[in-house]
């Protein structure tokens, strides 16, 4: 969603409604920080290099077509449920 600053300002001055708003920004990749936090600098040290490996995304969505994952993307699956009366899925079609 893409609102102007006066739709923002409206949402924060309606706390009943909204705790807060978030912008949605991109942000660099931290692999600086994330590669010796999550052992991936010692992985390749033994050799792994993950060939042979599949990874599973569990998210909000993904885009499939995004440059870095199109063509990668085996199965998506929409998780999201509706109480009837209560609730809309978020689940495409």
């Amino acid at each position: 969603m893409e609102i102007g600053p006066d739709a923002i300002a409206e949402l924060e001055a309606s706390s009943f409604w909204v705790k807060r708003v978030i912008p949605d920004v991109v942000k660099a990749p931290t692999l600086p920080q994330s590669v010796p936090l999550i052992g991936a600098d010692q992985a390749w040290t033994r050799g792994f290099d993950g060939t042979g490996t599949v990874v599973a995304i569990i998210d909000t969505g993904v885009q499939s077509s995004h440059p870095f994952l199109a063509g990668k993307v085996v199965e998506e699956a929409c998780f999201s449920s509706t109480v009837t009366g209560h609730s809309v899925t978020l689940c495409p079609n």
